[in-house]
């Protein structure tokens, strides 16, 4: 801006130089153009806002800080929201996993007890190793057979972890001869009622 003035035959001209906010423009820029960006610009246009809020003139300062906060809560909304939903789908893929691995447990039981229909006994570890050697759980590490005793076996899948005896392994427990779940002390209820005493004092009082 210039402002002519003439006194005694001398001219002067005065230059007016408006001020700016560098920084203040900035911020209001890069808050905008993180709000376009799903809020991933919008912190840093909240910063740059926020310095430029020191000088004058503030207005677009003012609207930077404004835009870039609300951008910069929507971003990390976002983010949560994001977290929680891998984590969801962590869970379910686990549970997945563990469902589907139980179905492999069961087909390779299949195989045990065909093996024991066939033969009239159950298999070795070593023989039931072989029959189920082509089976494996959802996290790609083949199962497990034990054999117990004449009757009963067991088949683990070594679970999320990949190692075998811990706490996340998956077994099926094939314990069909165990018929210990009563108790001696337990009252039967198939026991006979005592008599009630002096029942016959009803008739002997003629």
């Amino acid at each position: 801006m210039e402002e002519s003035t003439q006194a005694g035959g001398v001219s002067t001209q005065v230059v007016v130089v408006q001020q700016t906010n560098g920084i203040g423009l900035a911020g209001f820029i890069v808050s905008l153009v993180g709000v376009a960006s799903c809020g991933a610009l919008a912190p840093i246009g909240l910063i740059l806002s926020l310095i430029g809020l020191g000088k004058q003139p503030r207005g677009f300062a003012i609207a930077g800080t404004i835009i870039g906060g609300l951008g910069t809560l929507f971003f990390a909304l976002f983010g949560l929201v994001f977290i929680l939903a891998i984590l969801g789908l962590s869970a379910a893929g686990l549970s997945i996993g563990e469902m589907a691995t139980h179905g492999v447990i069961a087909g390779a039981e299949a195989e045990i007890d065909q093996e024991r229909a066939n033969m009239g006994a159950l298999p070795s570890d070593a023989d039931g190793k072989a029959l189920i050697s082509g089976m494996s759980d959802m996290w790609g590490v083949g199962l497990r057979y034990e054999l117990i005793d004449e009757d009963n076996y067991l088949i683990t899948s070594a679970g999320p972890d990949m190692a075998f005896d811990t706490e996340d392994d998956l077994t099926s427990d094939d314990e069909i001869g165990e018929e210990d779940g009563m108790d001696d002390g337990e009252p039967d209820l198939g026991d006979p009622i005592d008599p009630v005493e002096g029942g016959g004092d009803d008739g002997g009082g003629g």
